[in-house]
């Protein structure tokens, strides 16, 4: 049988998920107990995390409500249940991001040793790049998406005269959501040239449809930032379709390189 044949393969795979699995749980309880606390040390300040409330989730969020959310808008809880639950989902998705390099080192020392030299260095190509787009991604969040998003969102509200208020548990997951979604959205580069590498498709393609990618891009943007004024879908479809010429230029020379 099939399973029989990798079954050597298939455990070591279900050990490297095991050992994820253990930090994971273990990153999420240490980042819902600990928490910074400014301790002296021979006359010296320290930030250290010790156990203490308000934890690092908790602090998380305090982060998070004075980065993003607009003045005069008042955070609330519709069933005390929720800050608990806030604070467990920020406390994961903490875990989640320290622990992933982690998971993909113990993959890539799974894979490598059984790949080709030309297949082991398209891996190292593209981790480099996938690092740094993802963080651009979750800076451009960051720095433009999310704080827009929400004051364009919250204009109708004061112009309508209507006291703002807003859910927690909503806000903290619309925050962590718009995070994970652009950092994933920047990685379009890669996965044009993944495409071309693997699936055939040439860089020709890409280039003649550019102008429905633009078309796609304004419709994924309404959808994820959804304001009237349309600016904040152009903000999000111009760094989109750099990326996509960017994915396009990529995709050519890797698709040349190969053809040689």
């Amino acid at each position: 049988m099939v399973l029989e044949e990798y079954k050597e393969e298939i455990e070591e795979v279900g050990k490297i998920f095991y050992r994820f699995s253990v930090m994971f749980l273990a990153l999420s309880i240490f980042f819902f107990v600990f928490g910074f606390r400014k301790v002296s040390v021979h006359g010296f300040e320290l930030y250290l995390p010790m156990p203490s409330f308000p934890s690092i989730s908790a602090q998380t969020f305090h982060f998070l409500k004075k980065a993003f959310l607009p003045e005069k808008v008042e955070l609330v809880v519709l069933n005390p249940l929720d800050a608990l639950l806030i604070q467990i989902e920020i406390s994961f998705f903490l875990s989640f991001l320290v622990s992933l390099p982690f998971l993909a080192y113990e993959l890539s020392r799974f894979v490598l040793p059984a790949m080709k030299e030309s297949e082991k260095s398209v891996v190292v190509e593209f981790l480099l790049p996938s690092i740094l787009l993802f963080v651009c991604g979750c800076s451009f969040a960051y720095f433009v998406l999310i704080p827009l998003t929400f004051k364009f969102l919250y204009f109708y509200v004061f112009i309508a005269g209507i006291k703002p208020l807003l859910d927690a548990s909503t806000f903290v997951s619309m925050v962590l959501g718009l995070f994970v979604a652009s950092g994933i959205l920047f990685l379009l580069p890669v996965c044009m040239v993944l495409l071309t590498l693997f699936a055939g498709i040439e860089p020709k393609i890409y280039l003649q449809n550019f102008k429905v990618a633009i078309v796609i891009f304004l419709i994924f943007a309404a959808v994820l930032t959804p304001d009237g004024s349309g600016v904040t879908q152009i903000l999000f479809t111009v760094p989109l379709s750099f990326l996509y010429f960017l994915g396009y230029v990529w995709s050519r020379k890797v698709f040349e390189r190969s053809a040689t």
